[in-house]
C-alpha cells in the first residue's frame, strides 16, 4: 500500500550545522528558503533547528511548504502541507519529497552526509515481525469477514495476532492496521472497525498487565 515517506539527513555534526545555509545557498526555483516561516515558528516556541523551504507551484504541482527538524543526530523532513488549505494525498507528497531529495543530493554528496529516504509501497512484511506477519493472513483468511473475531476459532487466531505483537513491542499504529485490512487483505470498513477497536483494546490491557 501506498504510505508517506519520510527522509533524514545524517552525518558529522559540523556538516549538519551547516546544512541551513547549504541548502539555502543550493535552492532553486521552484524551491526557496523561507526565513520568515522560520522566525514564526520560533516566536510560537518551534526552536532554533526548524527549517521551512517553499515549493512553489508549477506544471500540476501545488505549492507546498516543507518543513524540517533537527535532533542531536540529523535533520528529518518532519511533514510537507499545501500552502493553500487541504492535504496532500500520498502520490504528491512523495513527488515533492523526492524532488527535494535531487535537490540535497549535491549538498550531501560534498558535505559527506548521507541521505536516507524511506519506501513509497510497504505491505505486512514491512510493518510487522516474521511471526507476526504470518500471524494475521492466517487470521484473516480463516475468518468470516462479516463477523471477523466473533467465531471462537477466528478469535484464537486474532488473539494470536495481538499477542505476538505486544511481545514484539512492534509499534503498529491503528491507522496502520486498518490500512492493512482494507487495503491490503480486503476487509470491508465496518468489520475492520471493529477489529481496529479491539486491537487498541488489546494494546491497552497488555501494557497494562506488564505493568501490574
Amino acid at each position: 500500500m501506498k504510505v508517506f515517506q519520510d527522509l533524514s539527513i545524517a552525518g558529522p555534526a559540523v556538516a549538519l550545522d551547516r546544512l541551513p545555509e547549504l541548502l539555502a545557498g543550493a535552492a532553486v526555483p521552484p524551491w526557496s528558503r523561507d526565513r520568515a516561516a522560520e522566525e514564526r515558528s520560533r516566536d510560537v516556541g518551534a526552536g532554533s533547528d526548524f527549517l521551512v523551504f517553499v515549493r512553489a507551484a508549477d506544471g500540476g504541482m501545488p505549492a507546498a511548504n516543507l518543513f524540517l527538524s533537527r535532533d542531536a543526530n540529523a535533520w528529518t523532513v518532519s511533514n510537507i502541507v499545501p500552502v493553500e488549505n487541504g492535504s496532500l494525498g500520498e502520490e504528491t507528497y512523495n513527488r515533492i519529497l523526492r524532488e527535494f531529495e535531487r535537490l540535497l543530493a549535491p549538498v550531501a554528496g560534498a558535505n559527506d552526509l548521507q541521505v536516507n529516504v524511506s519506501q513509497a509501497d510497504v505491505g505486512v512484511n514491512d510493518m510487522l515481525s516474521d511471526s507476526a506477519a504470518k500471524l494475521l493472513p492466517i487470521f484473516s483468511a480463516s475468518a468470516n469477514t462479516a463477523t471477523g473475531s466473533a467465531h471462537p476459532m477466528d478469535f484464537r487466531r486474532w488473539a494470536a495476532f495481538l499477542v505476538q505483537v505486544h511481545r514484539d513491542g512492534t509499534t503498529l499504529y491503528a491507522s496502520d492496521l486498518r490500512r492493512l485490512l482494507v487495503e491490503e487483505l480486503r476487509w470491508p470498513e465496518d468489520t475492520a472497525s471493529k477489529l481496529l477497536l479491539e486491537y487498541e483494546f488489546a494494546r491497552d490491557l497488555l501494557k497494562v498487565y506488564d505493568e501490574a
